[in-house]
């Protein structure tokens, strides 16, 4: 296990320079009035040993030109990070036998992996972030899924839309079940026929009427056209004989009347045809989405698997992708007390080979809470720092104006 021995800072954030040698076991209080540089020295800690990804944006204090960090650890390993103010810097990682480690970020990424884990700020999250933040400490990757879940969510909820549509499309458009197909050509063909059959003979008889109108001026001049009259006569035979001999005229009505109702069946059947193409549009948005809720369900169930494999520091804690849960309850029903010792707990497991923790806005704890935390950092051998407002305690580290102040433990 390794601890820190000695903390030196200059120019980092409020700071101006410091060196605290906290506590080898147990509780070290960082205190002192706000905007006083308390934070920048948990922050110093964090960021020479957590890198860059952990640093603040504006590292140098303001004025400064660089900043440098120098953590001291048992076992003689020293860490030293620098910043500039241009975002530059440096790190170098220092054995006891005085040699430089190459690659140094990477070794203190495998030693610290979870230097950020906040035990205090653990229990203010909300459930979904005490969830992401227990599978960060324990290094749970469940990206791929969490991927998956997201394809298969958008592809079902695209799916569904247009099984909303389909269906709607469906529904606008009757179906028929006393539609059948009829030959229309034919029945056109037959009104046609019929048209000019009523036509000619409505000619005929306008031409036998002329005839007999004819016929009748005629006899009135007998007398000088009595040639002219036999040939009428023999006209009009002719003509009657012709009318005679016409078959009887179609019934024009029912002809309308059967094209009218075939019209109704041709849309009926054009209907159907439509409804029936809808419904097999429908049938495959419906399996389509199916298809995606069976993969969302498959992504969660594994999710389910893997989570329940992991192998948590804290007895009856379990989590899962809504939340974080004690003893079967929600962790936001857990008493203080038990959120604060799962939440410690949880934060000294998460660096085994550093066994320090931080913990800020530290006036959140009133003594009960403060003492449980010595207490469990005796049991386990643990560095707690913890940055409190205030100057009242005399074995606290405070800091003024970004120095330790005079009397105060350093």
């Amino acid at each position: 296990m390794t601890k820190l021995i000695r903390l030196e800072a200059e120019n980092f954030k409020r700071l101006r320079a410091v060196e605290i040698r906290p506590s080898e076991q147990g509780v070290t209080v960082v205190a002192g009035r706000n905007a006083q540089g308390k934070s920048s020295v948990l922050d110093a800690i964090q960021s020479a040993l957590a890198g860059k990804r952990s640093a603040p944006e504006r590292p140098v204090r303001d004025g400064e030109d660089k900043a440098v960090i120098v953590c001291e650890l048992d076992g003689g390993l020293v860490v030293r990070r620098s910043f500039t103010a241009k975002g530059g810097g440096s790190l170098t990682v220092t054995a006891a036998d005085g040699a430089d480690m190459r690659s140094p970020q990477q070794v203190l990424d495998a030693m610290f992996a979870t230097m950020a884990f906040d035990p205090l700020a653990f229990t203010r999250m909300s459930s979904k972030e005490q969830a992401e933040e227990v599978r960060r400490v324990t290094g749970l990757d469940l990206s791929d899924l969490d991927d998956r879940h997201a394809t298969a969510y958008a592809a079902r909820r695209d799916a569904n839309r247009e099984v909303k549509r389909l269906q709607g499309a469906v529904d606008s458009v009757p179906h028929h079940h006393d539609a059948e197909s009829v030959d229309m050509d034919a029945l056109y063909a037959e009104r046609s026929a019929a048209r000019d059959s009523m036509d000619l003979r409505d000619r005929t008889q306008r031409r036998l009427d002329g005839l007999r109108a004819e016929h009748d001026e005629v006899r009135e001049k007998i007398r000088v056209l009595t040639e002219r009259a036999e040939a009428l006569v023999q006209e009009a035979r002719d003509a009657k004989q012709a009318l005679a001999d016409m078959p009887p005229a179609p019934d024009l009505a029912d002809v309308e009347k059967r094209i009218a109702t075939a019209d109704a069946q041709a849309r009926k059947v054009r209907e159907n045809e439509k409804r029936a193409a809808l419904v097999s549009k429908l049938n495959e948005a419906q399996a389509q989405a199916k298809r995606h809720d069976d993969e969302i369900q498959s992504v969660a169930a594994e999710r389910a698997s893997r989570i329940a494999s992991v192998d948590l520091p804290v007895p009856g804690l379990e989590f899962d992708g809504d939340g974080v849960t004690l003893h079967g309850m929600p962790y936001s029903q857990a008493s203080s007390a038990e959120q604060l010792r799962a939440s410690m707990a949880l934060g000294l497991a998460s660096n085994p080979d550093l066994r320090l923790v931080l913990i800020r806005d530290g006036s959140l704890l009133d003594a009960d809470s403060l003492r449980l935390v010595a207490e469990m950092a005796a049991d386990r051998d643990a560095q707690v720092l913890v940055e409190r407002v205030g100057t009242e305690d005399p074995a606290a580290i405070v800091i003024e104006d970004g120095s330790v102040a005079e009397g105060g433990t350093a």
